[in-house]
């Protein structure tokens, strides 16, 4: 589907979504930066009264993990008005035989090194770590948000679908992700009380303007699962270098705002397991990617994937075990 196509292709589904409004002039259709999951589009509609900056959310062609769109659109029109800023959700259904949602097009800049001195935002280390105190209190009220009980186990809930990919897989390019799920079935916590878990909660996913953050974005991981969940992504060691402020700002620190603002108490050994997973869940996707390479899909590829590979096995080596934690 070319720009034009796609231009003509969204004016009717918004028309069809919200009649009431009339027919629609669809401007500036450009590909927005995204990750490898979801197809993201900027673009103004306009009824007549000016314009209003939007964003296109689209599954992609080929689609790696498989995630609930519309259950991505709920959560997020459940979150308008909550203490977690995020786009507002308009309207969902298919385009071009893909699920596809229309919502707001937030403020600000995402930034993966926004917590470092190489961040590309201005920020210096007094701005740094008032945000990243942020980060940790805008966790927390994610986490206090109402969600459906339930009596399933979060953490069968979250191996079942790396453990249906890894046995799917050829011997070849599953050794070390075997591995990794011989060790957290050996090691499974206790289950925990379920919250609202973004499923993907770092700098990386937030818009950031003057130092405050006015949206978390990417939630099509989002579901309601154990809050070590995202505490163990947020401190896994993949991405941690980025997550916090040398002799300023630590895990420790993190977690006591965390803890602070939201009643939860982290349990470190808990917190181990799930970084461990956060590990294996990089690692199945990293291959996941190669598979679909080797199958003649070369627009998903993820690099290096022996970095995610090593990194799980690293983790397990030393039984999971977490640096600045005391």
């Amino acid at each position: 589907m070319t720009a034009a196509d796609l231009t003509r292709a969204l004016g009717a589904f918004i028309e069809a979504a919200a009649p009431d409004r009339g027919a629609v002039a669809i401007r500036d259709l450009t590909p927005a930066p995204a990750g490898s999951s979801t197809e993201n589009w900027f673009f103004d509609a306009d009824w007549g009264q000016g314009p209003l900056p939007l964003l296109l959310r689209r599954a992609p062609e080929s689609e790696v993990v498989q995630v609930d769109r519309s259950a991505e659109f709920g959560i997020l029109d459940g979150l308008a008005d909550t203490g977690v800023p995020s786009p507002r959700a308009y309207w969902q259904g298919s385009l071009g035989g893909r699920p596809a949602m229309i919502l707001e097009r937030c403020s600000g800049r995402a930034d993966r090194l926004a917590l470092t001195e190489r961040n590309r935002l201005g920020l210096d280390e007094h701005i740094r770590i008032a945000l990243a105190k942020e980060v940790a209190q805008m966790l927390a009220r994610l986490h206090v948000q109402p969600v459906p009980e339930s009596a399933a186990d979060p953490v069968e809930a979250a191996l079942a679908p790396y453990r249906r990919i890894t046995e799917a897989l050829p011997d070849e390019m599953a050794t070390e992700l075997r591995v990794g799920l011989w060790w957290l079935e050996d090691n499974r916590p206790d289950a925990r009380a379920w919250v609202m878990v973004h499923g993907d909660y770092r700098p990386a996913n937030m818009l950031i303007k003057d130092g405050r953050i006015t949206a978390l974005l990417d939630w099509e991981f989002a579901h309601c699962g154990d809050p070590h969940e995202d505490l163990g992504w947020y401190l896994a060691d993949v991405y941690r270098r980025h997550h916090f402020i040398p002799g300023r700002f630590s895990p420790e620190h993190f977690l006591q705002l965390y803890e602070a603002e939201s009643g939860i108490r982290a349990d470190h050994e808990k917190l181990a397991w799930w970084a461990v997973f956060a590990l294996q869940k990089l690692a199945t996707i990293a291959v996941e990617t190669l598979m679909a390479f080797r199958q003649g899909d070369d627009g998903r590829i993820i690099q290096s994937p022996d970095r995610h590979l090593s990194a799980l096995m690293r983790a397990v080596a030393r039984g999971g075990t977490l640096e600045g934690l005391a």
